[in-house]
């Protein structure tokens, strides 16, 4: 199916990561997410290792609130991870990751057909990467 939008679960890549996530949710999961965009060139970040990141980034920041309400499956997913403290190094990392996102020669950025796509998908990374920094 690929991509039906721009949020952090609207694409296959991310999906099939959350739903590995749900069978076995473990903050060592999501340090992987993150690890892989922190350590690639920044031209060599591909569009899954982005989506992963993204996903786990949400997930993350549900973890800190307690609030699922962006994520799917929210009751179950809560309920699946409530047990999981997010420490200030793995918030950090995921900052960082989304931050790579960000940079105008992220590899990822070659998937999205016009300024426009890429643009959208910006913002919803924004958006993200500004709620994780109020909880810094």
């Amino acid at each position: 199916m690929g991509s039906w939008g721009f949020g952090a679960f609207e694409n296959d890549d991310a999906f099939d990561w959350y739903s590995f996530f749900q069978d076995d949710p473990t903050l060592s999961r999501i340090e992987r997410a993150f690890h892989q965009v922190l350590t690639a060139a920044i031209l060599d970040i591909d569009i899954i290792q982005a989506s992963e990141a993204f996903a786990a980034s949400e997930i993350m920041l549900a973890l800190v609130t307690q609030s699922c309400r962006r994520i799917p499956f929210a009751e179950e997913t809560l309920e699946s991870i409530s047990a999981l403290r997010v420490d200030k190094e793995l918030l950090t990392s995921g900052i960082e990751a989304l931050d790579r996102l960000r940079h105008p020669e992220c590899g990822a950025r070659n998937v999205f057909g016009d300024d426009t796509s890429y643009a959208t998908w910006q913002s919803k990374i924004n958006e993200t990467l500004s709620l994780l920094n109020v909880l810094k």
